[in-house]
């Protein structure tokens, strides 16, 4: 299970609650604006699925992720 982008560091909590706060809602608009997903791309099915459900991928289960504090 991946919890960041390990290119670049990128939690993806953080990262969602960032894309929400911008209106963000495709992996090209978050690779665009973050480089998340640019570079090796193993975390982009993670992301696409973060923006589309708000889950995680985990095996073959999606997992409810809390939201951060403000």
């Amino acid at each position: 299970m991946m919890l960041r982008c390990e290119c670049f560091r990128l939690g993806f909590l953080p990262l969602r609650r960032w894309a929400r706060a911008r209106g963000l809602t495709t992996l090209e608009d978050v690779m665009r604006s973050t480089r998340c997903g640019t570079r090796c791309g193993r975390c982009r099915p993670y992301v696409a699925e973060l923006l589309r459900s708000g889950k995680l991928i985990c095996g073959d289960q999606l997992i409810e992720l809390p939201d951060l504090p403000e």
